[in-house]
């Protein structure tokens, strides 16, 4: 299991301002965004996360509401199809 090491790097605050609106509105973009700030590892050392527990705790929140924004925007398109 891959573990911090006391990491506090954050991601930048563009990134997550377009993580949270791509998230909201649903689609790959925000699901992308977040799963890098979620699950990210570092370049130098590849057993090790990118980011605080802090911020990988709230790309993993991001990440949930994409994939529920995105299921739903794909629901009510076929909804209007019918």
């Amino acid at each position: 299991m891959c573990t911090s090491r006391t990491n506090s790097r954050k991601p930048g605050t563009g990134l997550v301002v377009c993580g949270w609106i791509f998230s909201i509105l649903g689609g790959l973009i925000g699901i992308f965004i977040a799963s890098s700030i979620a699950f990210g590892k570092d370049k130098a050392d590849r057993r090790e996360y990118k980011y605080s527990e802090e911020s990988r705790k709230a790309g993993r929140l991001m990440l949930t509401i994409a994939v529920i924004m995105t299921i739903l925007w794909m629901l009510s398109r076929l909804a209007l199809m019918a």
